[in-house]
């Protein structure tokens, strides 16, 4: 077992200059270091790249697409993690150490993993990813964010 797998963080953007900041800010916080965080922007025309621009380390590809199931397609051919999770701009993780409890569930050998988002306010965009679940066999339970490895992601 990988002692620390990469995840691959892949966010998609569209005009979110209002929105984006919360989730960037989230993801550059997490204890976890072993990651890479991919912004995905279908051209926007506001200040998204601006802000994106703020972080070091950021892979960002910004281009015309197709719609959302597109960019996430570009998303994961850009993506070099063993571990794949989508954070929609505008959500955040739960805590700083969200990625290190997901990263302890990868290397335990889970294959898909994922968390349950609760809404920040009624006045707020966006959700917090917590509650890190492993799914299995059986279990129904809708959640907003699956998220497992590269095989486990492409053959659903």
């Amino acid at each position: 077992m990988e002692t620390a797998p990469l995840i691959s963080i892949i966010t998609i953007t569209f005009n979110a200059e209002k929105c984006i900041l919360p989730t960037l800010e989230s993801v550059y916080r997490q204890t976890y270091r072993n990651y890479e965080h991919i912004i995905i922007d279908g051209a926007s025309t506001d200040g998204t790249l601006t802000e994106a621009r703020k972080y070091p380390d950021l892979r960002i590809l910004s281009e015309r697409d197709k719609g959302l199931y597109d960019a996430m397609n570009k998303g994961l051919d850009m993506a070099r993690g063993r571990y794949l999770l989508f954070l929609n701009a505008g959500d955040t993780f739960h805590s700083d150490k969200t990625l290190a409890a997901y990263a302890e569930r990868a290397r335990k050998g889970d294959d898909i993993i994922f968390g349950a988002a609760h809404n920040r306010s009624a006045s707020s965009h966006g959700s917090a990813v917590a509650d890190i679940r492993v799914v299995r066999t059986g279990d129904a339970r809708v959640s907003p964010g699956i998220h497992g490895t590269q095989g486990a992601c492409t053959a659903l």
